[in-house]
């Protein structure tokens, strides 16, 4: 079972620009099981749709470690 490390709301409400009619969006950090680390099933980022987006802990230190400004700004808020 994946474990969840952290979860927030990004896009538009996250740097305070939302008006009455924005939808909310979600970014997911999560650890994946060892079986899906070292077997066919693992995923380093999967777009569950448009608004909710997940990256496997992994993924998510790369794009920290290439400076991926998004990533560093949810960091942030």
């Amino acid at each position: 079972m994946e474990k969840i490390i952290f979860k927030t709301i990004v896009g538009s409400q996250m740097f305070g620009t939302n008006t009455p009619t924005s939808d909310k969006d979600i970014a997911e950090i999560y650890m994946c099981d060892n079986d899906d680390l070292l077997g066919f099933e693992y995923k380093e980022h999967s777009d569950i749709n448009k608004d909710y987006r997940r990256y496997e802990v992994g993924k998510f230190i790369k794009l920290l470690i290439s400076y991926a400004f998004i990533i560093l700004a949810r960091c942030y808020y």
